[in-house]
């Protein structure tokens, strides 16, 4: 069979400019597809798809929840409960309902939620009041209150225990935790308002855009921002475009710069910025054709194609420069050389990277599987372009403008050749030491790998505010745009701190599935209810106050509704307070009293029957997501082992757990299919060129160190492994083999010219010398130029990026110093004891 490689070379040598045209072509009909990209960034999802993930939905769909959603608006000032402030916010809550653009948007049972409204509502039902009301009846009852009332009665209703929005959202969770029981002082509150599950984005999003501007117009006497989901995604994108306006023409820079002082040729950095351009362009056109969503994770993607694209051009033609000054006379000749030298390990490395990041597509992350994709795609379109437009190119340029490119390679820079002897000089003198010292320092990154962090924050991916320099840019002023906390970020953080209704993060929620209403749903309601009250992750030094139940709220229905307090007492058979028998006529008694209250812990069909019932769990929000998620899970067991229902712990620190879990598994996973597959890889290719597998198994183990070392560095910076660092696995183990392949192959090909030179036999460490001061000299040159363009990342406002960038940066450092300085020792080690 004949070698493909040899078999390319000959195509290529005959026919280098169809290879041209056929290439731009493809550009184009590829590139075609960027015109489908859509122009905003959406946030990654964290969620994996679990049990618990499928129920969380399930409650969010089928209970009335203050599920995500929901848009907050935050009132901060002074004092947020003045009677001027609660008579406005209930103005602004008319105006919301009556709004064009919202009104289509909200849920049919209270749309808003406001302590105006709750101090009402609370009032009214005090005095047996449970008819519907209307927000214009709202503000008629709050007008007749004056200033000596209201410092009376709404203390009492802020401590209403009574749900206003589903269990554990009383009108105590709209003020700040810090609020003092029984003041009628509160420098921040919230306005809820709540949107149909199931509405479109695009009219989220006016939706949204048009409370901002409601509350700007009735809410003059606090300050206030609007916080919600399509919002957060339209900021988050505009100010990550707003970085990027400024930070890509900065990379740019940079990157031209070092690749001038690598090539030291203008027409070479061209050809390569052309190519590296090309790349880009297929890669948008790929996402365009398959529709992927964009994400801010997707944007890291560039930015890892121009550190491998660099990478291929720099080893492209520093090999043609080096034929070139053996003396070789023909360029055509000179290139084809050069490019046997070379196509191997590039081609090599890019089915060991693709294979890392497709690794991903079999983890639970859909953002993770789809920046796999398309790095992979990018990867494949670098070798594409760089094993065959950009020498192509290079050629007929150098041919049209009469130029002799015998440009000095880096590597043979005195100052270059001085700083890559260092890891010779350690395989000359003690090469056990040197392996000996790598090993050491690998088992401690092990250490610290095996106990990284695997948190998942969604606000990671917020931006935070801008640094002033930013605006003198282009652009770069538009990154925020509102007063008070401004970014993203300051007001994720101000309602994480100050509110407990914001995320929902302290709430499980135990789904009760099936024959609710039966005798055994009755006793898998109260065996979930004690198990949870056993736990000791509940909120609060009162356990009771931390779990609701159906039972609960039909207890507070029953205080005011005598036929309620009747059916109560029918399903009470032992006489303990507490139903016992079945509860169908008493959830339909109290259904027909306050449908609202019940319609948040009992999920009623539009034909009336009981489909699932849910017990709230309110946990300590310092306690461990995963301790939280295995002790509930007990409790639904239990209430799971009576006949005719399902129990299932959901909740958002459950799916945060699984996702956590996720996380570690896919690192395992991630890392065992692409370890593998660069282990074959390499002992296949070296078995075939230089018939020793033995040198491929050596060359494979710079790159496990190279990862172990920086999943420790990460432990050490406390850096997470989450889903924006998850893909490190891909690349670094992409570029650990990118380097080294380069440093071995070119050994062994040193070493057979020493052997067919009988004048030449000398040591393995001058083959090495040789080896590593040409093509390590490359590596140096790629590794400067890839880490200052990734080093931009460090400067956005998004932290997730910044992280990004700072990982990549150790991902490239490493990845160089493991083949330049660790691998020769190994060589001569791998070469003594052959």
């Amino acid at each position: 069979m004949r070698d493909p490689v040899a078999w390319y070379l000959s195509i290529f040598r005959r026919r280098r400019r169809a290879i041209v045209v056929v290439l731009l072509l493809a550009t184009v009909v590829v590139g075609a597809g960027a015109a489908g990209l859509s122009g905003d960034l959406a946030i990654v999802e964290f969620d994996a798809d679990s049990e618990a993930a499928a129920a969380d939905e399930y409650v969010d769909r089928h209970f009335v929840t203050d599920s995500r959603t929901v848009t907050l608006v935050v009132l901060h000032g002074e004092n947020t409960l003045t009677r001027n402030s609660l008579s406005e916010s209930l103005e602004f809550q008319r105006a919301v309902r009556e709004n064009d653009t919202v009104a289509p948007t909200l849920v049919k049972r209270r749309p808003t939620v406001g302590t105006g409204s709750a101090f009402v509502e609370t009032y009214l039902r005090s005095l047996g009041a449970f008819g519907t009301l209307t927000i214009e009846d709202k503000q008629r009852t709050f007008a007749t209150f004056d200033e000596e009332e209201l410092t009376t009665e709404l203390p009492a209703a802020i401590e209403s225990d009574r749900p206003i929005l589903g269990p554990g959202t009383t009108a105590r969770t709209l003020l700040p935790t810090d609020y003092r029981t029984g003041s009628t002082q509160a420098d921040a509150r919230l306005v809820v308002v709540v949107h149909d599950a199931d509405v479109e984005p695009a009219a989220l999003l006016d939706a949204q855009l048009a409370i901002e501007d409601l509350a700007d117009d009735h809410l003059a006497s606090t300050d206030q921002f609007v916080f919600g989901q399509a919002l957060v995604e339209r900021r988050a994108s505009a100010a990550t475009e707003a970085a990027f306006s400024v930070l890509g023409p900065l990379a740019l820079v940079v990157i031209v710069g070092l690749l001038l002082v690598a090539y030291r040729d203008p027409v070479d950095v061209a050809v390569t910025l052309f190519g590296l351009g090309v790349v880009l362009v297929w890669t948008a056109g790929f996402v365009g054709w398959t529709g992927i969503q964009l994400t801010q994770l997707l944007v890291a993607v560039p930015w890892l194609l121009v550190g491998l694209a660099i990478d291929y051009g720099l080893h492209v033609v520093m090999r043609y420069r080096e034929t070139r000054e053996a003396g070789t006379a023909d360029p055509v000749t000179a290139m084809t050389a050069g490019l046997a030298g070379v196509l191997v390990a590039i081609g090599v490395t890019t089915l060991t990277t693709a294979a890392g990041f497709l690794s991903g597509v079999f983890g639970p992350f859909p953002a993770v599987r789809e920046f796999g994709v398309v790095a992979a795609f990018g990867i494949v379109a670098a070798f594409l372009v760089f094993g065959g437009l950009v020498p192509a190119l290079k050629l007929e340029l150098d041919d049209l403008l009469d130029r002799d490119d015998r440009t000095r390679p880096v590597g043979r820079l005195p100052a270059v050749e001085r700083l890559l002897s260092v890891g010779v000089l350690g395989a000359r003198r003690a090469p056990v030491a040197v392996v000996a010292v790598a090993l050491l320092v690998t088992l401690a990154g092990a250490y610290g790998a095996a106990h990284v962090d695997t948190s998942v924050d969604r606000t990671d991916f917020y931006p935070g505010d801008p640094p002033d320099w930013v605006s003198l840019f282009p652009g770069g002023g538009d990154a925020t745009d509102r007063e008070g906390p401004g970014s993203l970020r300051e007001q994720a953080a101000f309602l994480d701190e100050r509110f407990e209704i914001a995320g929902g993060d302290q709430r499980v929620e135990i789904l009760i599935r099936g024959a609710v209403t039966s005798e055994a749903g009755v006793r898998a309601i109260h065996a979930a209810e004690q198990g949870a009250l056993e736990t000791g992750v509940l909120r609060g030094d009162d356990p009771e106050a931390s779990v609701y139940t159906p039972f609960d709220a039909v207890d507070r229905i029953a205080a005011f509704d005598d036929d309620v307090e009747a059916e109560r007492s029918a399903a009470d058979r032992t006489g303990d307070g507490r139903p016992d028998g079945d509860v169908t006529a008493l959830f339909d008694a109290a259904f027909d009293t306050d449908p609202d209250t019940m319609a948040g812990v009992v999920h009623r069909d539009a034909g009336g029957d009981y489909r699932a019932v849910r017990v709230t769990v309110v946990v300590d929000s310092g306690a461990d997501a995963r301790t939280v998620a295995a002790d509930l899970r007990e409790v639904a067991a239990s209430a799971d082992e009576e006949p005719g229902v399902t129990a299932t712990a959901t909740g958002t620190p459950v799916v945060r757990a699984d996702a956590q879990g996720a996380l570690l598994r896919q690192l395992i996973e991630s890392f065992a299919i692409a370890l593998a597959v660069t282990f074959l890889l390499l002992v296949a290719l070296f078995r075939h060129r230089f018939d020793s597998a033995s040198l491929g198994a050596t060359t494979a183990i710079p790159v496990v160190f190279a990862l172990s070392w920086v999943l420790g560095t990460m432990f050490l910076l406390e850096i997470p492994y989450n889903a924006e660092t998850a893909i490190i696995t891909g690349i670094a183990i992409g570029l650990g083999v990118d380097y080294a392949i380069h440093v071995s192959a070119r050994y062994q090909q040193e070493r057979e010219a020493q052997s067919q030179n009988r004048s030449d036999a000398g040591e393995p460490t001058d083959a090495l010398s040789r080896a590593v001061r040409d093509t390590g000299g490359t590596l140096f040159a790629s590794a400067v130029t890839t880490a200052a363009g990734l080093g931009v990342l460090l400067f956005t406002f998004v932290p997730s990026l910044q992280r990004f960038g700072l990982v990549m940066i150790l991902v490239v450092a490493y990845a160089f110093l493991a083949s330049v300085v660790l691998l020769p020792s190994l060589l001569v080690l791998y070469s003594r004891y052959r």
